[in-house]
């Protein structure tokens, strides 16, 4: 006998496995959740790839919710908006930081919650619905720093391709110039040889001159050395004494210059009165008179000379002598100051006297017409002599000048300058000897091999320009550099 089926029991335990599976899913769905629920929304800047709806929410690692919605905004297309549903007694404050975290392997995103001061509020007890504003996923940001990274590469490579394509006969030049410059140096190599060979005899000519220079500036110092500054000081201690009294006794002077003007006018009209008598001079008693002068001053001149070599070759002890001398002199004056001030007292009266005397000479002009054509040309030759005198004075006080240390400490520095710079050099010389001897011969060599190193990285150079421009993904993702083909079916 054949048995039916029955096709109502059979329905009925079907529903019920699908019921009992559905339920089964509902419970492990709804295990985690414990206690009530808030929503939250979430505030996603730029891109938000892989999270939607159903994606979990963690907190430090563990689950406390999950993605309600996702959407986007007419009026906001920068961010993207989610609603999420989190445990109400999640600790989630107010500085807890957000992130979109996204999964490698699913491609999947999760709302990642970390951290928190316990100081801080809790923004799920406010009434109001909390708003996080996560940070988008490293993932994306990775991305899209690395497509902006191969964009400046790209525009950096382009460049550096221009800029070679545009600078390739300057750079073949420049290196056809350092051809030419190691060549012009190993041909010059003996032209150098002799360049140092005078260098070294030079360097030997200035460490013999700085050798007589110390000896110079050695025996300079002797003389400075022996002048007493003591001296010095109170030499000039008593010509500061003696310029003291003349400046309190400026008014008395002020009246002989003004007695020496009215005597000048008095001699002015003498001297006019003279011209006339000097026109009539007879011409060869003139001439007698200016050989006369000529011989006069001749031997006045080679007596300033013989002077002139007496100072040069004067001592210590004698410039010891001169300053005691000079120091008397001054003390002297100074204690004859009320004398100095009676003499210029008689200095106005003896004016006075000299006015006098210049009427006196006017009224006897004719008596005097040939003595004082002859005092006319004897005045300019002691002119011409006390110009001498006075270049004489100048060098001794350029001697003592500054406690004896003016031309003699002039010279002393500059022969310790030409020592120093001597010594300096000839230090320095072998180095320098050396130096240009290693540089001709291994600098050549070395530049040989510069060169032809740099052409190598030029081509290479090359080489990975060309490949880039050829497979720029191979250079920016990596890979084989074999292409693999796949056969068609």
């Amino acid at each position: 006998m054949e048995t039916r089926a029955n096709y109502l029991a059979i329905g009925l335990f079907t529903l019920l496995v699908f019921a009992m599976a559905f339920g089964l899913i509902y419970w492990l769905v709804r295990f985690n959740e414990t206690g009530a629920a808030r929503m939250v929304d979430l505030v996603v800047p730029g891109n938000a790839g892989g999270l939607q709806k159903g994606n979990g929410v963690l907190f430090n690692g563990l689950r406390i919710g999950s993605v309600v919605s996702v959407e986007w905004r007419k009026d906001d297309p920068a961010h993207v908006y989610a609603k999420l549903k989190i445990d109400a007694d999640a600790p989630i404050r107010e500085d807890t930081t957000v992130t979109i975290a996204s999964q490698p392997l699913t491609g999947l995103s999760t709302v990642s919650l970390v951290g928190g001061s316990p100081e801080k509020d809790l923004i799920l007890e406010r009434e109001a619905v909390p708003v996080l504003v996560a940070r988008p996923s490293q993932l994306n940001e990775t991305l899209e720093a690395a497509g902006k990274t191969v964009q400046i590469a790209n525009a950096t490579l382009l460049r550096i391709n221009k800029l070679v394509e545009t600078n390739l006969p300057s750079i073949n030049r420049t290196i056809a110039n350092a051809e030419a410059f190691s060549s012009s140096l190993a041909t010059n190599t003996d032209d150098i040889s002799a360049l140092m060979d005078n260098i070294g005899k030079a360097s030997l000519s200035i460490a013999k001159l700085g050798d007589t220079l110390d000896s110079i500036s050695g025996n300079v110092t002797d003389i400075v050395k022996a002048v007493e500054p003591e001296k010095v000081r109170s030499t000039l201690a008593n010509v500061e004494k003696i310029s003291g009294d003349i400046a309190r006794n400026s008014g008395e002077i002020d009246g002989i210059v003004g007695d020496a003007k009215a005597a000048v006018q008095n001699f002015s009209g003498l001297t006019a009165g003279l011209n006339t008598t000097v026109s009539a001079i007879n011409g060869e008693q003139l001439a007698r008179m200016l050989s006369n002068v000529e011989t006069f001053s001749g031997q006045l001149t080679g007596t300033l000379t013989k002077v002139d070599g007496i100072l040069n070759a004067v001592d210590q002890e004698r410039i010891n002598r001169v300053l005691t001398s000079v120091e008397g002199f001054a003390s002297r004056l100074d204690k004859s100051g009320s004398e100095i001030d009676a003499i210029i007292a008689n200095a106005k009266s003896a004016t006075e006297d000299v006015t006098g005397f210049t009427k006196t000479l006017s009224e006897n002009k004719e008596n005097f017409d040939k003595i004082i054509k002859d005092a006319t040309v004897i005045s300019e030759r002691l002119i011409k002599t006390s110009e001498a005198v006075t270049r004489l004075v100048g060098r001794v006080d350029g001697l003592v000048e500054g406690n004896g240390r003016g031309l003699v400490q002039e010279a002393t520095d500059a022969a310790k300058s030409i020592r120093r710079v001597a010594e300096s050099f000839e230090a320095r010389a072998d180095s320098i000897s050396s130096g240009l001897d290693r540089f001709s011969n291994r600098g050549l060599k070395d530049i040989e091999a510069l060169i032809s190193q740099s052409r190598d990285a030029v081509s290479r150079l090359e080489n990975i320009i060309g490949n880039i421009d050829e497979n720029p993904a191979q250079f920016l993702l990596g890979g084989s550099k074999v292409p693999e083909y796949r056969q068609r079916r």
